[in-house]
């Protein structure tokens, strides 16, 4: 008879004990790498909600500086802008947005300014709209400044509640500090809480002290409204690519973007760096810490008890076995086909329950908040279980030692 034979005949003999280590080690497996997926899928969503439930500038942060003068450096100023803000942020994934927003501008006939705004984001027809056309249709944001050769005025988007404010309609004109504007579109916002407008109040109403608009254009006329406008860059984690290890990484990013943003080709008269992103992703990083270290103590005990419970009925396997061992070795068994002999039947019975366990934590964490994304964490878990077991338990329940 083979070795494989053999194992399986003892196995058979010994299956009452057998099936109960399964059974134990199942059920532990089970409890364990689901405790563990179940507490970092909590922690995932506890960080993504740190983001998410706050308010828009506790949430995301804001850099500024001025807009490059030569037109040809802009792109320049942009990309290298963005390399270092994602440079910062790795390995957290940030969503980054840019906006060109111009110095309160006088406007002919009415007390107050308005504030004009270009950028690609900025449109009704995205993936992501965010904003609405209440009336009329979406200008060709690419226009150029001021009036052309024709002299042909620029099309822009005006903020409905300006326009209210101004009893202004679709097709009106302003003259906005020397250049004439043709209203060719009023919009809301989708949502101006959301992040991505940064709290800004002239958004939600269209009207502020002193100031009415946005007032949507293309860049080249906004850059053509008196000073240098400013260049906006709003930076905003990614909520559903966020895990919870990213959160003190987050704060610590916020903090030092300023001084990485200050190189020549972004730094235009100064930059700064608006938003409380990194006091609440600090404070999140050591509430979701705190946690994590309570959360380990029960697992580790429930692994110690499920290690002394196994080792238990390893030794009543191996008193149940004496015989049999005795009379192994009276026919000529070396005490290493023993070991291996014994390691094979620890070794599949591990799986076994390794496996089993593992598809119960695989069901119990599915059916959280982020439960989907903790595959690896449940395979560690149940992986490093059943290692445990093996190491703790493999001489004494198979009953190598007569």
């Amino acid at each position: 008879m083979g070795s494989v034979g053999l194992v399986l005949r003892r196995a058979r003999a010994g299956a009452a004990l057998l099936l109960t280590i399964v059974a134990l080690a199942t059920v532990a497996t089970g409890i364990i790498a689901g405790t563990l997926g179940y507490s970092q899928a909590a922690a995932t969503t506890a960080a993504r909600e740190a983001l998410t439930g706050s308010d828009p500038t506790e949430s995301a942060v804001r850099a500024r500086t001025r807009l490059a003068a030569e037109e040809q450096a802009r792109p320049v100023q942009d990309a290298t802008a963005r390399r270092v803000i994602t440079e910062t942020f790795a390995p957290a994934a940030v969503t980054v947005q840019r906006t060109v927003v111009s110095e309160p501008r006088p406007v002919a006939g009415q007390e107050r300014d308005v504030v004009a705004w270009a950028g690609d984001w900025l449109r009704p027809d995205g993936e992501d709209p965010a904003v609405e056309v209440v009336a009329g249709s979406w200008p060709d944001t690419a226009a150029g400044a001021g009036q052309d050769a024709a002299g042909a005025a620029v099309p822009g988007a005006l903020h409905a509640g300006a326009a209210e404010l101004w009893e202004l309609a679709v097709g009106d004109e302003l003259e906005v500090d020397g250049s004439t504007v043709t209203v060719a579109a009023l919009w809301r916002p989708v949502d101006p809480t959301e992040p991505r407008w940064f709290g800004e109040a002239l958004v939600d109403t269209g009207v502020v002290e002193g100031e009415a608009g946005p007032l949507v254009m293309g860049e080249a006329a906004v850059a053509a409204l008196g000073p240098a406008p400013f260049v906006h860059w709003t930076v905003r984690p990614d909520p559903d690519r966020l895990e919870p290890a990213h959160m003190a990484g987050l704060a610590g990013a916020a903090e030092a973007l300023q001084d990485a943003l200050k190189v020549p080709e972004v730094d235009h008269r100064g930059v700064l760096v608006e938003g409380d992103l990194a006091p609440t992703t600090a404070t999140a990083a050591r509430n979701l810490a705190t946690a994590q270290a309570l959360g380990a103590i029960p697992v580790a005990l429930l692994l110690l008890v499920s290690v002394i419970a196994v080792v238990q009925i390893a030794r009543l396997q191996a008193a149940a076995r004496t015989s049999d061992v005795e009379v192994l070795v009276a026919r000529g068994a070396s005490r290493r086909q023993l070991l291996v002999w014994s390691l094979l039947e620890s070794v599949v019975v591990a799986v076994v329950a390794t496996l089993l366990g593992l598809a119960v934590a695989f069901a119990v964490v599915a059916a959280v908040p982020a439960g989907d994304q903790q595959g690896p964490t449940l395979v560690r878990a149940a992986v490093g279980t059943g290692t445990v077991r093996i190491m703790a338990a493999n001489r004494r329940y198979i009953g190598t030692e007569p």
